[in-house]
């Protein structure tokens, strides 16, 4: 299996980055409610990290909080 590439971020914070990516592997299990929380913290801490939000506003709408998306 090849090594996946590098992500760039908006952020060079590697402890938001990590806990960034731990939010997008609970939605990839589905546990949207953990993601949702996750990416709530992080963004409050970093509202500077563009595709925490993004993945937020994607959840919100996902569990039916459009309005909390936009």
């Amino acid at each position: 299996m090849a090594a996946q590439p590098k992500r760039e971020y908006s952020v060079k914070d590697k402890k938001a980055i990590k806990q960034y990516e731990e939010a997008l592997e609970s939605y990839r299990l589905l546990d949207l409610k953990s993601a949702r929380t996750s990416l709530e913290n992080l963004t409050n801490d970093k509202p500077e990290f563009i595709e925490a939000h993004f993945m937020l506003a994607q959840i919100y709408d996902e569990m039916g909080e459009t309005a909390l998306a936009i």
